[in-house]
């Protein structure tokens, strides 16, 4: 079998473009994981610092949730490369398997005024 420096140069390529292509998507994949992790860590500070804050489910961009989205989205489009252009809605055809998502953080009750009833007291 006989080949020649072109033929090579094509193959040589080629891998190096697959291979590439793959670390971009697996070092997106973990930038991503970790702005997730920021993300919470900077929420549950803020939570420490103001307990009154209002929780993050009803948020309408939450970062944790969008980076651990987009690190899904990586990690799913390494052997498909177009998916990383087309945000499409996990389990669609095109889309990323559903995955359960993190759990919303449990809500903490505020204690009843403790001076007896008064007008407006909820």
């Amino acid at each position: 079998m006989r080949f020649s420096l072109r033929t090579l140069m094509i193959v040589m390529s080629v891998a190096c473009l697959f291979f590439g292509w793959n670390a971009f998507l697996r070092r997106m994949a973990a930038y991503h994981r970790a702005k997730e992790n920021e993300a919470e860590a900077a929420y549950r500070q803020l939570v420490s610092e103001h307990p009154g804050i209002v929780p993050r489910v009803f948020w309408e961009h939450d970062p944790v949730l969008h980076h651990a989205n987009r690190a899904r989205d990586f990690d799913h489009a390494l052997l498909r490369p177009w998916l990383v252009f087309v945000h499409c809605k996990p389990g669609s055809i095109l889309g990323a398997p559903i995955q359960p998502g993190p759990r919303p953080p449990i809500v903490k009750r505020l204690s009843l005024r403790d001076d007896g009833p008064q007008v407006g007291d909820y």
